[in-house]
């Protein structure tokens, strides 16, 4: 067996069949360089397939006069041109974007939020699964020791069209056959069925994950009694960012100390299925970013703190392209560099490892996968007076001690021109946590909070204060909790 097999033909079979101590050889013995290389090879395979056996791929080409066979190289295929919902996704039918025009092989069609406009829908194979279930392993097991302990995870992804709920299920289930001692249950995005699963039958396990949206767990949390009933909890989250602030305080939540092993978000979307995981070195990594200015800026060239996440090259392959991410996965749907429009980058294994010498404590448990972080997407970011603000510093403000406890962490951010002068303003929308009011006092604490910690994180808006005062201070708009038309419950919103 050649030491990247199964990362190559990994199948749902492949995967029942695999014992961990396989996995982990093959973690431990692919390096670096290697994972670029298989990565490469993957995506160049795949395209040549998709380009003969996916209708509406073998179209996009020739309308832009793309010959496949042209294309015989990693450096031929990086100019092909990238694919993304305009270009292609919404120029053809559905059919025409699955394997040989059938829908033969899918078994389950998915759907994104549509919080971006029209809802699109996405057919997943099992072998996606598959892939998707490896990834829970490696967190499962390493962060987790779901192997050994007894646990119960309650899915509180909405469990209907979405991605998530559905595919963290399936995922979960294909890796309890596989031996793990994991229970699941899904009440979805239901608050209250959680807490009577929290009070009722999770004391009878070693461990509980509740696996959720970042603002809904938090939820959750506030009004559980998960210490009084000796509840050890650990946290899997989806579907929205936060900061390395509103983790530590998560941590103090759950009384825990160990937030590498505690907690985990994992990149995922609709259209890409799950991309990538975070790992305890990578969450190491970031919270010492968020910390020190100097290493956040080595890193990622920014003063702002993306999330960082591993992934595996030969099942979701990034590519970084003037500072956007371009991914190439074997899906139902295949994606040729498809742009989700993500700002971003990759990060090696070993380039990682050299920034990293000798500051943090590195598990290496992964072995050398590479890294990709990500920043709030460009579209959901304001601009006020050429300053940009984005989501990741909004965040860190809804974290903040005197906050926190008052909103869930949704909002909108939003620059406003007026109608008669076309001056600009910047718009807050934020929801409330539940039974929180509305009120001037709680406005002049939040505005407070927001200039004193954007001039603190972002250059560009210090300077513009220090100019204009006054006129780039935010206007606040509040929402009670659930708001049908703002933050309607179970909907997720993309600039959080």
């Amino acid at each position: 067996m050649k030491s990247q097999k199964i990362f190559l033909e990994l199948t749902a079979d492949i995967f029942k069949k695999t014992s961990w101590n396989t996995i982990q050889s093959e973690l431990k013995n692919i390096s670096s360089s290697r994972w670029e290389e298989l990565g490469r090879k993957k995506a160049l395979d795949l395209f040549h397939k998709v380009s003969k056996d996916v209708p509406a791929y073998k179209d996009f080409l020739k309308k832009n006069r793309i010959k496949a066979e042209n294309v015989r190289s990693y450096a031929d295929f990086i100019h092909i041109p990238p694919t993304d919902k305009q270009n292609y996704i919404d120029l053809y039918p559905l059919k025409d974007r699955v394997w040989h025009g059938t829908f033969d092989k899918s078994f389950l069609i998915n759907s994104s939020s549509g919080s971006t406009g029209r809802p699109y829908f996405w057919p997943l194979g099992e072998n996606e699964v598959a892939e998707g279930a490896m990834m829970h392993e490696l967190i499962y097991r390493e962060q987790f020791e779901s192997h050994k302990k007894s646990t119960l995870v309650i899915i509180t992804f909405g469990m209907g069209t979405w991605i998530a709920g559905v595919y963290t299920m399936l995922c979960l289930k294909l890796l309890s056959e596989k031996g793990y001692k994991i229970t699941l249950i899904s009440p979805g995005f239901n608050k209250e069925e959680v807490l009577q699963i929290l009070e009722h039958v999770a004391p009878q396990f070693e461990q509980t994950v509740i696996a959720g949206i970042p603002t809904f767990v938090k939820d959750v949390l506030d009004i559980s009694k998960t210490k009084k009933n000796n509840v050890s909890l650990k946290l899997h989250f989806a579907g929205e960012g936060f900061s390395e602030t509103w983790r530590s305080y998560i941590m103090e939540m759950i009384d825990s100390s160990t937030p590498e092993y505690n907690t985990v978000s994992v990149l995922g979307s609709a259209d890409a299925g799950i991309m990538a995981f975070e790992s305890s070195d990578s969450i190491l990594i970031r919270r010492l970013a968020a910390k020190e200015k100097s290493i956040n800026t080595m890193i990622f060239n920014s003063d702002r703190t993306p999330s960082l996440t591993q992934y595996i090259p030969t099942i979701k392959f990034f590519e970084e392209r003037n500072g956007s991410l371009l991914i190439t996965a074997n899906r139902s749907v295949p994606l040729i560099r498809y742009a989700m429009h993500d700002e971003g980058g990759c990060i090696s294994s070993d380039r990682m490892k050299k920034f990293m010498k000798g500051k943090i404590r590195k598990t290496n448990r992964l072995g050398n996968l590479p890294y990709v972080y990500v920043f709030g997407r460009g579209k959901f970011s304001a601009v006020i007076y050429g300053a940009n603000i984005y989501p990741e510093h909004m965040r860190e403000i809804l974290s903040h001690e005197k906050i926190r406890s008052l909103v869930t962490g949704r909002f909108e951010i939003k620059t406003h021109f007026d109608e008669k002068t076309q001056n600009q303003s910047l718009h807050l929308h934020i929801e409330l946590a539940e039974k929180v009011n509305p009120s001037s006092t709680l406005n002049n604490i939040l505005t407070d909070v927001f200039i004193l910690l954007t001039r603190k994180m972002n250059g560009e808006y210090n300077r513009i204060w220090q100019e204009y005062g006054e006129k780039v201070k935010p206007v606040i708009f509040f929402y009670l909790y659930g708001d049908p038309h703002k933050f309607p419950l179970g909907k997720v919103k993309k600039s959080s």
